[in-house]
This record gives structure tokens, sequence and C-alpha cells, in this order.
């Protein structure tokens, strides 16, 4: 896992959007190689009230234990091939 970066990112959430609870989150790409986006969707895992939404190709999908680990913690997520259709649900 990449906490550095992921640590930043929410550093960086929670300067501009002024909260990490209740949020909404789109997490978009290669979800099932890429380090900082499943250390990113952990730490948010800390959170209350936060819904992750990972966009990506079927091939790149995010794995299993990371989905697994949040559906114990009780954070919401949702996984969709379509950028527009997840966007039109976090505003």
């Amino acid at each position: 896992m990449n906490m550095r970066q992921a640590l930043l990112d929410v550093y960086t959430i929670e300067r501009e959007v002024g909260k990490l609870d209740g949020i909404k989150v789109g997490l978009v790409g290669d979800l099932a190689n890429g380090r900082t986006v499943r250390s990113l969707a952990y730490l948010l895992s800390k959170c209350h009230d936060v819904k992750i939404y990972f966009v990506s190709l079927e091939v790149v999908k995010m794995k299993d234990d990371i989905k697994e680990c949040l559906t114990s913690k009780g954070v919401e997520w949702a996984e969709s091939d379509d950028l527009m259709e997840v966007t039109s649900h976090m505003a």
C-alpha cells in the first residue's frame, strides 16, 4: 500500500471539502493495480457515512479484498464503468 500518498489525499480532501465524514468519493482508473487508490479506500473506511464509487473497466476493477474490508466496516460502495453515471450520483 502507498499510505503516504493516501494520507496526503485525505488531508487534501479535508482541506478542500472541509470534512471527511459524509462525503462521496469517486476513485477512477486502474483500481486493481493502483496502490494509492487501495490505500485511500482503506483510509476512508475509517470515516463515518462515506460512499465510495469505483469507476473502471472490468479488467482493472477494485480487488475483492478492499471491497470486503469496506463492507465489513459498513462503508457503502458501488462499482461502475460509466463515469458520467457516477458523477450524477455525487452531486
